[in-house]
Parts: C-alpha cells; structure tokens; sequence
C-alpha cells in the first residue's frame, strides 16, 4: 500500500473536555503518513493551552486559530489548508479506534474508488458502552447512481463528513462556506456524489461518536435551516433530469427532511412557518405510495395523523421525544467497547 498523506479536519470550540482523548486517539494510528489541521474556531475555554501542551512535539498536528465564525468557516479554512491527496474529518469530542485511517486508505486503494465509508458507534459520554448496526451486506461498492439511492435512504450512508474518506480533489471542487447547518454535512456529500463515480462500504467500527443526549432535544430551529430545504431542492432537480428514475425517491426524502425540520420548531416557529407545514401536507399525499421507501412505521403514522399547527406540533414534540429514548435505549443496550 503507497503511503499516501491523508488531512485530517477537525473544527475546534469550547472542547477542554474531551480534546485530550480525541487527540490521544489520532496519535495512536497505525497508518501515520497523515497532517491534522486543528482550527480553533475562537475557543474561550482551555483548548488551546490543551492543544499546545499535546502536539508540542508532533509536526503532523498544525493549528489555525480564528475569531469564532462557526464550525462551517472553520472547516472551510482546513480544507483550504488541507495538503493530502485524500481528506477526512473528525469531530473534537470524538475518539477513533487505531485502524480508523488504515482501514479507510486501505479500502480506497484496493478498491479504486473515490469515497470510502466506515461503520462507527455511538456512545454515551464517559459511558464505555456503545451501539451500531451492522452494514449488509458487511461489505459492498456501489456505482453513482446506487449512491443516489442509498443517499435518500439515509441507512447505511447517513450523512456525517466523519466517516468517510474522500480524495481532496474532490473536496476542493465544493469547499463553499455553509451559511446554514442543518444537514449541512449531509447537503455537501450528496453535492459531492457528481465526482464519486463509485464508493465502498465496510463493516469495520472504526470511528466512535460521542452522542449528547441533551443536545439532540434541544435542537433549536434558525431561520436560515430553511436554506437547507431550497439547497436539496436544487440539487435533487439538477439530479432528477438527469435521473428521472430517482423522482418519487427525492421527493420522499425531501418529506423526512422537511419532518425533521419541522420538529425543532417551537409553536410560534410553526404558525409563522405555516406554509412549511402546508408544502408538507401537500408532498404527503402527493406520494403517498412512496412514503414507506425513506420512513418507517412510526413515522409514516405520525405524518398521516398530521391536521392543523397545534395537533401537529403535539405530534412533532412527541415524535421528538420517541427519538430520544430510543437513542438513549440503544446505549444501554449497547455492548462494552474497548476501543472507546
């Protein structure tokens, strides 16, 4: 295998807490021709002093320190900086088992494809206790139009930046500055996808997220999320002439964005935002039929009961809830990992 040098991004805010084991867990790769480009987004508390005590001695790790412009800015100046000929993220509450990088090269040039995705857990903070579902088959490549498919089926893919490996080529050729973030990190791989003409999928849990229970009920609705919602529209029209194949599969998929969306706002968000809520009503019985393709049973319930913004904002708070306990039931059913 030609050791090829793979950047690691990784935006940094407020992450005293965890940015030691992060940090610790890169070092500790086993494929070592990599640079990590830390980018301290304007961070108050002791992360910097932190960064500089572990990565004194070790001229892999750079850092660019900027005034706070949110973690789209900060990720847009790494991959500027990014000198790889493949790219990655990683998050700086995040830990990574010591094959993450290996298995990820491994596979892209065993392979030759343009984007490899791994298996990762979720895990309860400071909880060694950590759930994921297997891929299936346990490996597999796809050709573009497949990886259209299984983008909207939001299953195996997901959209996180974190547990893929990309050429930066790639990248490079769509490193704008996100003015929004909701599914930004999932709007930019589907943006990606003109240039993967294949990808490959493995089992392997290699990357470990560190899943905040109180930050997942919390999520709050900006009004510049609405942006996210005209960014997929765009690229699923531009997608779909080309695809009309994938029409029905797009316009679910939007639904379960449009779902999501939907359950962060609070009441008054929801009447102000009523022709969101009306467009959404629309799109349901429009495709009906296709509704079982991207949203499983409590969903599809959920979104048929949907009348009015109140009985509807009931619903979306209780479909809120529901997520959250199943995610936290996930960890406490998970199985003990020794890499975290």
């Amino acid at each position: 295998m030609e050791k090829e040098l793979v950047s690691v991004i990784m935006p940094v805010y407020n992450a005293e807490k965890y940015i030691e084991i992060a940090l610790h867990s890169l070092m500790a790769q086993t494929y070592q021709t990599f640079e990590v480009i830390l980018v301290n987004d304007g961070s108050t508390d002791k992360s910097s002093t932190l960064i500089s005590e572990l990565i004194d001695q070790d001229k892999r790790f750079k850092v660019l320190t900027i005034t706070n412009h949110g973690q789209g800015y900060a990720r847009h100046l790494g991959i500027q900086s990014a000198t790889g000929e493949y790219l990655t993220f990683m998050d700086s509450d995040d830990i990574v088992a010591p094959q993450w990088l290996e298995v990820m090269v491994t596979a892209m040039q065993r392979h030759h494809v343009e984007m490899v995705c791994v298996n990762y857990a979720e895990f309860l903070a400071d909880i060694n206790l950590a759930y994921h579902q297997n891929f299936v088959p346990q490996t597999l490549t796809m050709a573009q139009t497949e990886l259209y498919t299984e983008w909207c089926l939001d299953k195996r893919f997901k959209g996180f930046l974190w547990n893929k490996l990309f050429r930066t080529e790639s990248i490079l050729a769509h490193n704008e500055i996100a003015t929004f973030t909701y599914m930004e990190d999932s709007l930019l791989i589907l943006e990606l996808l003109d240039k993967v003409q294949s990808a490959y999928f493995d089992n392997q849990v290699v990357y470990y997220y560190r899943f905040n229970p109180a930050g997942t009920i919390r999520s709050t609705f900006k009004p510049n999320d609405l942006l996210a919602i005209e960014t997929f529209e765009k690229l699923a029209t531009k997608i779909v002439s080309n695809n009309p194949q994938f029409e029905a599969l797009f316009a679910v998929r939007l639904i379960k964005i449009q779902l999501f969306l939907l359950m962060r706002m609070s009441y008054q968000q929801l009447k102000e935002n009523r022709q969101l809520l009306t467009k959404f009503g629309k799109l349901i019985k429009l495709n009906a039929n296709s509704l079982p393709l991207v949203l499983n049973r409590l969903d599809l319930w959920l979104v048929k009961c949907m009348r009015g913004t109140m009985f509807s904002f009931i619903m979306l708070k209780i479909r809120g809830i529901l997520i959250w306990i199943q995610r936290i039931s996930r960890q406490i059913c998970g199985k003990f990992q020794k890499s975290v």
